[in-house]
């Protein structure tokens, strides 16, 4: 799943129901066992999704071990309650993407780009417009299909 709107890949496998939907497509960064270094590599299937769901399920029972133990039944409800709603493209209920909660990126070097609702409401730093899509700018682009005013300039 790599567009909007998402939709389920057609080499996908699932049943009647899906409880949740997790990311078909993958683009990674690394270096091989040669030290050769490989940018911006997307990988592709099932075999993926998994692992990236199982992911988001170890992060949220580690984050609340102090106030929740989960069973089976309450981490797929919580799952649920924090996914994002109907952005698949089809018609089968329920309609549940994966999502860790998470309101920002983490950033190493603590620089974080990102304005607006999706981006733990952070506002532009200059001046700079908020776009509608949460980046940060000043030119045209960024600003005439929608500003966010609350975090940023809209007058460009």
């Amino acid at each position: 799943m790599y567009r909007i709107p998402y939709a389920r890949h057609k080499k996908s496998n699932f049943g009647e129901e899906v409880d949740l939907y997790a990311p078909y497509y993958s683009t990674l960064s690394y270096n091989d066992i040669g030290g050769y270094p490989w940018y911006n590599v997307t990988i592709d299937g099932t075999s993926l999704s998994c692992p990236i769901a199982a992911g988001v399920a170890a992060t949220i029972m580690s984050d609340k071990y102090k106030t929740t133990k989960f069973t089976k039944d309450t981490l797929l409800k919580y799952l649920k309650d924090i996914a994002q709603k109907n952005i698949v493209d089809i018609a089968a209920t329920p309609n549940y993407f994966l999502n860790n909660g998470k309101k920002e990126v983490y950033s190493k070097d603590n620089i974080y780009n990102g304005c607006g609702k999706k981006y733990n409401n952070r506002k532009c730093p200059n001046n700079l417009c908020c776009s509608a899509d949460g980046r940060c700018g000043e030119k045209y682009e960024y600003c005439a299909k929608g500003c966010q005013a609350k975090f940023g300039n809209c007058n460009y």
